[in-house]
């Protein structure tokens, strides 16, 4: 008997784990449901009873809605909320239809370890910095195009190296000494 006492606490560890299939599952209700339970296993007859009944509750004695009413409640639901945006958009409870949008409600820049939010003061500095941020975009959109257009590849790091050694090698007058710190950069 302790073969069928281990198999069947193997079969309960699998079970609370969610792993048993319905075999084992039906296993286990037979087992707790016949007389012959041990003692320390008598604890779990009750609970395999119970979904042995189809846990069977005055929560699982409702019926599920059919697909018509299913249906109907969706179509419900979707009234009700489309209802409630109209209201909101026609109602306007929060009040901004009166005033016009200003993207810059809410900002605020710090001079000085001054807070300052007053939109007149802070708005010239904003649109300010807009501005600047376009044009660092447009140029940086330039000079990708006439990258694209000259050589149709973007610089490498070699090619920033390549021209900061000519540029120092044009500071040696003497071609000798010239030649000689270029053959030393190339074995490098």
């Amino acid at each position: 008997m302790t073969d069928t006492y281990r198999h069947i606490e193997e079969l309960l560890e699998r079970f609370f784990e969610g792993y048993t299939s319905n075999a084992e599952e039906q296993q286990l209700y037979d087992f707790f449901a016949g007389s012959d339970v041990p003692e320390h296993l008598t604890r779990y007859k009750p609970l395999l009873a119970y979904f042995d009944a189809g846990m069977e509750d005055e929560f699982c004695e409702k019926k599920l809605p059919g697909r018509k009413t299913r249906y109907r409640n969706r179509m419900l639901w979707t009234g009700v909320a489309a209802a409630a945006l109209l209201a909101l958009v026609l109602l306007n409870p929060f009040g901004y239809g009166d005033r016009p949008f200003d993207p810059y409600e809410g900002s605020y820049i710090v001079r000085n370890g001054v807070r300052i939010t007053d939109p007149e003061i802070i708005r010239p500095e904003l649109e300010a910095a807009v501005q600047r941020v376009l044009q660092q975009q447009e140029e940086a959109d330039r000079l990708v195009a006439e990258m694209m257009e000259t050589d149709n590849r973007f610089p490498t790091m070699e090619d920033y190296i390549q021209a900061y050694q000519d540029a120092m090698l044009e500071h040696f007058h003497d071609e000798n000494i010239r030649e000689e710190v270029r053959k030393m950069l190339e074995e490098e």
